[in-house]
């Protein structure tokens, strides 16, 4: 998977590689009615994503607050 691909590179790399991989996917399965789907998969690559980012950290220390900013 792409997200594991890139928990090593810096964190605007990865948050670019991450919008781009997240349009690319809306415009592949964004079709009609199909909102609920896309919205499941958003919600598990952010937690995918926080998980990732927790284990960089010698502490853990990526609260849902701080994730929350990084994805604004």
């Amino acid at each position: 998977m792409w997200l594991k691909a890139t928990r090593t590179v810096p964190i605007r790399t990865m948050m670019a590689t991450l919008n781009r991989e997240l349009i690319g996917h809306y415009a592949c399965y964004g079709v009609t009615d199909n909102f609920r789907s896309i919205a499941r998969f958003r919600d598990a690559v952010i937690i995918l994503l926080k998980k990732w980012l927790n284990r960089r950290g010698r502490s853990g220390c990526m609260s849902w607050e701080k994730m929350g900013l990084l994805l604004k």
